[in-house]
């Protein structure tokens, strides 16, 4: 007769076994996802509802007053203290990079997704990369949900943390352009309610107002030229020593 202890351990011996060897043979993802929360969570809460397919791959950066109040089902990244908005992608990209996988994805927290919005965005990045195309940006309603190429860290650089918020975005991309990477739009849908983080916050609302034209002259300095104006084809028109 077989001792039902006997019969218990060897089981579970025989599924650590399974785990161990489904561990081995696991192929480490190739993309990660990130999303920054500041304020407004019922809106961080509406997009994971439409984050169920890259769940394990997404990572909240929380940089909330008072951190989340609820568990989000994926990853968290709360830093020291609040960090803006340009710091935060670069953590995406720098982060994906460490992780061995080459597609960063970011979706802004006051944007969500329908179904298969993510994959489908994930498979075109695949299929570019398997072309030998030297893609650099996809993006899906402008920037609402943006898939990034890693090899931009060592082509072009980090987001400019000079510009915190407003107009990052127009330099980043017109770098990429410029160091010969293609930004595609996928024309892939996805919802987006601008500006919910700073319409949320009188505080925020405020610093922007003001800070807002001081990043506008920044870029006008550095481009000569306002976005779609521009002038210059290296920053400031003027090389700089390495």
């Amino acid at each position: 007769m077989i001792d039902p202890q006997s019969l218990d351990q060897v089981l579970a011996e025989e599924r650590a076994r399974e785990r161990k060897e489904k561990e081995q043979i696991q192929i480490p993802s190739d993309y990660k996802v990130y999303i920054a929360l500041v304020n407004r969570e019922d809106l961080l809460q509406r997009a994971l509802i439409h984050s169920s397919d890259v769940m394990e791959n997404l990572t909240v950066i929380d940089n909330s007053k008072s951190g989340i109040s609820f568990n989000p089902g994926c990853k968290v990244f709360r830093p020291p203290m609040p960090i803006q908005f340009v710091h935060s992608i670069n953590y995406a990209l720098l982060e994906t990079r460490r992780q061995s996988a080459h597609i960063a994805m970011w979706l802004h927290c006051d944007a969500w997704t329908p179904q298969g919005a993510y994959l489908r965005l994930i498979e075109e990045a695949r299929q570019f990369t398997a072309e030998g195309r030297k893609w650099g940006l996809l993006f899906t309603n402008y920037d609402a949900l943006l898939a990034m190429n890693t090899a931009l860290i060592d082509d072009v650089g980090l987001w400019d943390q000079n510009l915190p918020w407003y107009h990052s975005d127009e330099d980043y991309y017109r770098r990429v352009t410029l160091a010969g990477y293609e930004a595609i739009d996928t024309h892939i849908d996805v919802f987006h309610d601008y500006s919910q983080t700073i319409k949320s916050d009188l505080d925020v609302n405020f610093m922007n107002d003001i800070t807002h034209p001081l990043h506008g002259q920044y870029y006008r300095l550095k481009w000569g030229g306002p976005p779609h104006e521009e002038q210059f084809t290296k920053p400031f028109n003027r090389d700089f020593a390495k």
